[in-house]
């Protein structure tokens, strides 16, 4: 049969099935086709809901953030005493949107909170007003590395330092966090956290967080 007659009587997704069977020797079409349907084209499976039960009951609280929490007391007043005016110049600020890497658009920047890390522009930690700039430079870096990874300021003085994260698998993560000014949650049975109230005001946080790489 002529070619371009089998190719007008498929559909269009089959063409490369088709064209490898035309062209190709036995063995190595044999080869190829295996590889092909072996693959898994559905992406990461998701945790199942016993693995994130599992998860977040053998998450234990770190005792080292339990005793150290006073070395994060200079941090915290100094982002309690300046909440306004860094959420103030955060919402004063342009924030730029980029896709593969071009800038698309540049909007006014409005927000309750804001996260600050190290490692993107516009939530870095020097994104702050300059007067401030070398203090908070100072405090976030004293505290060492694998101390602080994030911090999150809101207008009602809610305060999250995140401290760290630990890998359990399959895609699950285990955050600690020292929270300020906020409810501390008690659900005794299966949820993502699990908090525990720690000093005068200061709530240290288990959460279950799920991620995949794409």
């Amino acid at each position: 049969m002529d070619e371009r007659l089998v190719f007008a009587l498929i559909s269009p997704c089959e063409y490369p099935i088709l064209t490898l069977k035309l062209h190709m020797k036995r063995p190595l079409l044999i080869f190829l086709l295996t590889l092909l349907y072996a693959c898994d084209f559905s992406g990461p499976s998701l945790a199942t809901e016993k693995e994130r039960k599992a998860a977040m009951q053998a998450a234990v609280f770190d005792q080292q953030i339990i005793s150290g929490v006073s070395r994060y007391n200079d941090l915290r007043d100094f982002l309690l005493r300046y909440a306004d005016t860094i959420l103030a110049y955060r919402n004063a600020s342009n924030y730029v949107i980029e896709i593969g890497g071009n800038t698309t658009d540049t909007v006014l920047q409005s927000s309750e909170c804001y996260t600050f890390f190290q490692g993107n522009a516009n939530n870095d930690i020097t994104n702050v007003p300059d007067f401030l700039k070398l203090k908070l430079d100072s405090l976030y870096h004293d505290l060492g590395e694998g101390n602080v990874m994030s911090f999150t300021i809101c207008e009602n003085k809610k305060l999250n330092i995140q401290v760290k994260n630990e890998t359990v698998g399959n895609g699950l993560y285990i955050s600690h966090e020292l929270l300020w000014n906020d409810k501390i949650r008690r659900d005794y049975g299966f949820d993502d956290n699990r908090d525990s109230l720690i000093a005068e005001n200061c709530i240290y946080r288990l959460g279950l967080r799920e991620e995949h790489g794409h």
